[in-house]
């Protein structure tokens, strides 16, 4: 099994955690309802909407479905080879960076695409540009996923939250037989899941009243926070 990937060279992973977090949140929203119709980075949601598809009879969109989740996957697996197992130090946090710049890359690509598809306030796309827009969305996502999986010695996701409220469960309940009341590393492990839930959370809020108000040019927010972490990495990296 791979190692996490390391975190991109910033003094705080948990502001990190957070900004890549909503921005995940945010392309998921916008993305579902208005482009693509299917989650960007929430692939357990695909796969129970895949499975309603099914069931349902509509192949359109259970091809669409499936494609988001191969495609994540591909993203994945290309980020994890950008930073895979045995990197350290400097040139671990070189590929998390050159990860970072993949998604930056996709999501800029997407925005264009989004709009020159569906338009500034059009309906979700269909047909074969539907898919498209999912490939470009979804390896976005799979590349970030890898990007930072710890914050300290806290596991964490940024692009789906059912581990991060399954670890908050088990957190909190451990907390509350902890003869002493809960101890300092289980206080900070439940701020850290806290803040990466609440971040995706709002994030898909700010990204749907974004969307509200000005349509697709939404996906404009993921893109800055994805491209202001990049930055923020490369101009702490050491020289």
């Amino acid at each position: 099994m791979t190692e996490p990937t390391a975190t991109p060279a910033l003094g705080h992973p948990l502001a990190v955690a957070a900004v890549l977090t909503a921005a995940a949140g945010a392309a998921d929203a916008i993305c579902y309802v208005g482009v693509t119709g299917v989650f960007t980075a929430n692939m357990s949601g695909n796969a129970v909407l895949l499975g309603i598809g099914i069931g349902e009879g509509r192949p359109a969109d259970s091809l669409a479905l499936a494609l988001s989740l191969v495609s994540f996957a591909v993203g994945v697996g290309l980020a994890a080879v950008l930073g895979r197992a045995g990197a350290r130090g400097a040139i671990a946090e070189r590929r998390s960076t050159r990860a970072l710049g993949v998604e930056a890359v996709l999501l800029a690509v997407l925005v264009p695409a989004s709009l020159a598809v569906v338009g500034a306030h059009g309906d979700p796309a269909t047909g074969p540009w539907r898919g498209v827009l999912i490939v470009i969305a979804t390896l976005a996502m799979g590349a970030q996923t890898v990007v930072l999986r710890r914050v300290g010695d806290t596991a964490i996701s940024t692009t789906y939250t059912s581990g991060v409220m399954a670890s908050i469960g088990e957190a909190a309940a451990l907390a509350t037989v902890d003869h002493d009341g809960p101890s300092a590393p289980r206080r900070g492990h439940l701020v850290v899941l806290g803040t990466v839930l609440v971040a995706y959370v709002g994030g898909a809020a700010a990204g749907t009243a974004l969307h509200r108000g000005v349509g697709t040019w939404a996906l404009l927010a993921p893109l800055v926070a994805v491209v202001a972490v990049a930055v923020a990495a490369l101009a702490a990296r050491p020289r």
